[in-house]
């Protein structure tokens, strides 16, 4: 078994030993093996079937982290101010955050957005996730020439947007507190850690620009959304 602590959480995974340097290379980007009893642990069957597991670890991760709210969404930043794109796995989100990359904005995440109690927004810069019709594959950001932002940010920028292939751009402005309940039905602790989910949230949202509609292709919302930085 190998054992890591990430975000205050200690968490195991129980594999073969002869599959253990193909899975290395899966594992959440903050993993570094260390000696503590785990507080939950994850049986991997097969290299063919540790991803999922691994996806399964940090999810719960994300739920227990201490004093952090994580938020299902794409973030990217330009001079220190960050943009959240909200969405569930599937929605499209690490295309549109690579597409952003590409136009010049820094990395934090394709999957997670971190708040602190003041909705600052931290990076969780694992390789995105980017798919074809037929393949996923994992992508650093320095593929796009971007680097990935350190600080904790405030959240200038707010955008709930779904795809429509072939469709055009038609998004409009949102209150403050619409923005809220955007994040609020993205954010993985919203039932298990209510009172702090929404502190962040509400943080978060506070002061920043706040849209939601419908986008066509990535590389033509990033334009629009860049502007909101």
């Amino acid at each position: 078994m190998i054992t890591a602590q990430g975000f205050g959480c200690a968490v195991g995974l129980r594999l073969a030993a002869d599959d253990l340097d193909a899975i290395r290379p899966m594992l959440p980007y903050w993993w570094r093996d260390v000696d503590l009893a785990p507080a939950k642990v994850w049986d991997v069957p097969s290299v063919a079937g540790a991803e999922l597991v691994i996806s399964d670890l940090e999810l719960w991760v994300a739920d227990h982290a201490v004093d952090l709210v994580f938020v299902h969404a794409g973030v990217v930043a330009r001079d220190g101010r960050a943009l959240l794109l909200p969405g569930r796995s599937f929605t499209g989100k690490s295309g549109l955050t690579a597409a952003l990359l590409a136009a010049g904005a820094d990395y934090g995440s394709d999957e997670y957005a971190v708040l602190d109690a003041n909705g600052l927004v931290r990076a969780y810069p694992r390789p995105m996730s980017l798919r074809d019709e037929h393949t996923r594959r994992r992508v650093p950001a320095s593929d796009y020439g971007a680097r990935t932002f350190s600080d904790a940010l405030p959240v200038a920028a707010i955008a709930a947007l779904a795809y429509q292939r072939g469709g055009e751009w038609d998004a409009h402005e949102i209150s403050a507190a619409t923005a809220v309940l955007r994040l609020l039905d993205n954010t993985v602790c919203a039932q298990s850690r209510p009172d702090e989910a929404l502190h962040a949230v509400v943080a978060a949202a506070r002061n920043a620009q706040a849209i939601e509609g419908f986008r066509g292709e990535a590389s033509d919302a990033a334009t629009q959304l860049l502007a909101l930085l």
